[in-house]
């Protein structure tokens, strides 16, 4: 079997062309709204993204700058806050109603407190969270683990609808977090 990989842009289009006619186009109907004509934005100009890592203090990866080179917000909303109408969703997956990607001037480290929790806490399988043991509750009402699980405290949010977020994750945290997972899954195999 031949293995053939498509461009960031080719996967853009067609997220775009199954939300709008594709696999998306019931849900539209189901909605009772028109489809958007476009879920691509204009491309974020080599300053915008220049001046966003000087905001944001760091140098975003390459292929989410090729990104916002491409379309600078991507779904079917306008990006702000409070655009949470029906309709108004990136579902840029083809159906489902996520959160739209922001643009530049949008993007932002994520601070609420509650998004600094354990990994564990942020939505993972119950049989995963049953691996890690309580020890007991801290002064402050934390709780204290067995084993010792990354906070998401610095998170890129680069979307979001209500309460749903969609985040860049620094490489580190990530390794932190597989660190923890491997230590769960060892115990849990000790």
């Amino acid at each position: 079997m031949e293995s053939r990989s498509k461009s960031l842009r080719d996967l853009l289009q067609l997220g775009n062309d199954n939300t709008i006619s594709g696999a998306g186009k019931d849900y539209w109907q189901e909605a009772g709204v028109d489809p958007p004509k476009t879920l691509l934005k204009t491309p974020a100009t080599t300053e915008e993204i220049v001046k966003l890592e000087d905001r944001l203090g760091i140098s975003l990866p390459d292929d989410y700058k090729e990104f916002l080179s491409i379309s600078n917000d991507f779904g079917a909303g306008n990006g702000s806050e409070d655009d949470i109408d029906v309709g108004s969703d990136g579902i840029y997956i083809g159906y489902f109603p996520d959160p739209e990607l922001l643009s530049t001037d949008k993007v932002k480290w994520n601070s609420e407190p509650y998004f600094q929790l354990p990994v564990e806490l942020l939505q993972l399988p119950y049989e995963i969270i049953n691996l890690v043991r309580c020890i007991s509750k801290n002064s402050d009402g934390s709780l204290d683990f067995d084993t010792r699980l990354p906070l998401f405290d610095r998170v890129l949010e680069i979307g979001f609808r209500d309460i749903d977020n969609i985040w860049l994750v620094p490489p580190e945290l990530v390794k932190q977090a597989r660190s923890a997972y491997l230590e769960m899954y060892e115990k849990a195999n000790g």
